[in-house]
């Protein structure tokens, strides 16, 4: 029984001719699937819209944290190159073009 409910519940919705998925939209669209299947549409799929805003703002969350962390340690790179220190001074500069007896 268990085979054939995967064989018409999710096969024939997931194996159609010219189909691809995203793997993140798989196991929610087999949810809303079963779901469907047992007549409990309504309440899935607010309970699915819900999980699904809640997960992308903690993506979006963590994806601001690692921005924000980022941003931190390029400015503490760039406070320790502005501290004078001799192990900071910068290169000597290399004048390209004629010197000034080349000039004259």
């Amino acid at each position: 029984m268990v085979e054939s409910a995967n064989k018409v519940v999710m096969q024939a919705r997931l194996k159609r001719a010219g189909m691809h998925w995203n793997p993140s939209n798989v196991n929610p669209m087999l949810v809303l699937r079963g779901e469907m299947c047992n007549e409990r549409w309504e309440e899935s799929w607010h309970a699915q819209r819900r999980w699904r805003k809640d997960h992308q703002q903690a993506q979006r969350r963590q994806q601001s944290e690692q921005k924000r962390a980022r941003c931190v340690h390029v400015q503490i790179v760039q406070i320790a190159l502005r501290w004078p220190s001799s192990t900071f001074a910068p290169p000597p500069v290399v004048r390209k073009g004629r010197t000034e007896g080349q000039k004259r």
